[in-house]
């Protein structure tokens, strides 16, 4: 796989996917932090007696916050120093910098494109990380690995999405997003800016909702009952 052959040569883009998954993480999860705070939607918390109040939650949060630094950020770092990696992008280190990655799309065809980049890669994700997750569900890797992320089963709140193990992060974050962005750059040529942030939302947005301890809210019917049941 590209993303792991080839030249390395030291950058710190790695670190623009961290960033982008940080803030929508922080994004995603301070509507749920907010319905903790205001007491509504009680009735539908999936296990009410368990749920913890929001001091305690913003703690564990922070706690998680921490812990993805100091295994994300190296990891991250890493991946950005390939050459392959870098090249799957329309924009660099120095345009982040400049800011004329942020340009806005000047017509209808670069919106589309956008939105149909984030899509496929949002479903490449999906399929990686679906594998990823079948795999950790295996028992040698559940008991070892997965097990980890369910220690907060019975009070699922926000921000514990992302409670996962080192190896996790590798079969089930890292590999799919890399795999996403690989075969897009390879069908589609260079993926812009706004397809990279946007596909990088979609891919946090299943934490937030499915794994913040509430079911068949107005907004989201699925919550983390499904969850709750793997």
């Amino acid at each position: 796989m590209a993303l792991f052959l080839g030249t390395f040569t030291p950058s710190l883009f790695g670190l623009v996917t961290y960033v982008m998954h940080e803030l929508w993480d922080i994004v995603l999860n301070i509507p749920y932090f907010l319905l903790t705070y205001s007491g509504k939607y009680q009735d539908h918390l999936i296990h009410p007696k368990h749920f913890p109040p929001l001091s305690e939650q913003i703690a564990q949060w922070k706690t998680e916050f921490f812990f993805r630094m100091r295994w994300w950020i190296p990891l991250m770092l890493l991946i950005g120093c390939s050459d392959d990696y870098r090249a799957s992008f329309a924009f660099n280190q120095e345009d982040i910098l400049d800011g004329s990655a942020f340009a806005l799309p000047q017509s209808i065809f670069e919106v589309a494109s956008i939105v149909g980049l984030t899509w496929l890669i949002y479903i490449l994700f999906q399929i990686g990380f679906y594998w990823g997750h079948k795999w950790l569900h295996y028992p040698w890797l559940y008991q070892r690995v997965h097990k980890y992320h369910h220690e907060y089963i019975n009070n699922n709140f926000a921000g514990m999405g992302t409670h996962i193990h080192p190896v996790e992060i590798m079969l089930s974050v890292f590999l799919p997003t890399g795999f996403s962005f690989l075969v897009t750059s390879l069908v589609f040529g260079k993926i812009p800016f706004y397809a990279v942030l946007f596909g990088v939302f979609l891919m946090t947005l299943y934490h937030g909702g499915d794994q913040a301890g509430y079911k068949n809210l107005p907004w989201y019917s699925t919550g983390c009952a499904t969850h709750d049941r793997q």
